[in-house]
């Protein structure tokens, strides 16, 4: 899974739903496991994505929704909210981002892509505009305007909220609607985030 599909996934799940992510098969041994993703891995992706998410759906959904509308009216202030907790969030978020990234960029020989390797290395001023450039772009191409209404109202529901308690939330739905051992679910691969086990 590249570090645009993950950063897409969670941009979706942190807009109230787009997109079901469904949680990993029970892991195997654990020298045969892959990367998953825990709670506090997914807090931190949705904490950090949720700004650039939030901003690239408010303008795309501008044309079709009520100018009287929360967004217009609530929108900037939530988005200032949201974004001064993406610095503590960014740390922990970039690991995970780069867990999966790693996941996906393995060859068959067992080692890393060059490129996703070297994405560890780039300085953060040039790996967070990436990454919150990929988040806006990918909520523009995949929201469709009939969908902006349902958006704009699940977010005024959450804006009460911390944007911690946020991000918990979306974890603690995904975890609660992934499918358990022995139950049937979509694979996970291109179009979910491989969320680790929990008693959930």
């Amino acid at each position: 899974m590249t570090v645009r599909r993950a950063a897409l996934i969670a941009a979706l799940a942190a807009m109230a739903g787009a997109q079901t992510v469904q949680a990993a098969p029970a892991p195997g041994p654990a020298s045969n496991r892959a990367p998953c993703l825990d709670n506090s891995d997914v807090e931190a992706i949705v904490t950090y994505a949720l700004p650039s998410a939030m901003g690239s759906a408010m303008s795309a959904c501008a044309p079709h929704l009520s100018p009287q509308g929360f967004f217009a009216r609530e929108g900037q202030g939530l988005l200032t909210r949201y974004a001064a907790a993406k610095p503590a969030a960014w740390p922990h978020a970039k690991a995970a981002l780069l867990k999966l990234a790693q996941q996906g960029g393995t060859g068959a020989n067992g080692k890393i892509d060059p490129t996703i390797a070297s994405m560890a290395h780039l300085p953060d001023t040039a790996l967070q505009p990436f990454a919150d450039g990929m988040v806006g772009q990918l909520v523009s191409e995949r929201l469709k305007p009939d969908q902006c209404g349902a958006l704009e109202m699940a977010t005024r529901l959450l804006a009460p909220l911390p944007p911690g308690n946020t991000a918990a939330l979306v974890g603690f739905v995904l975890h609660l609607t992934a499918p358990r051992p022995g139950t049937t679910g979509a694979p996970v691969g291109k179009s979910g985030l491989p969320l680790c086990p929990t008693d959930l």
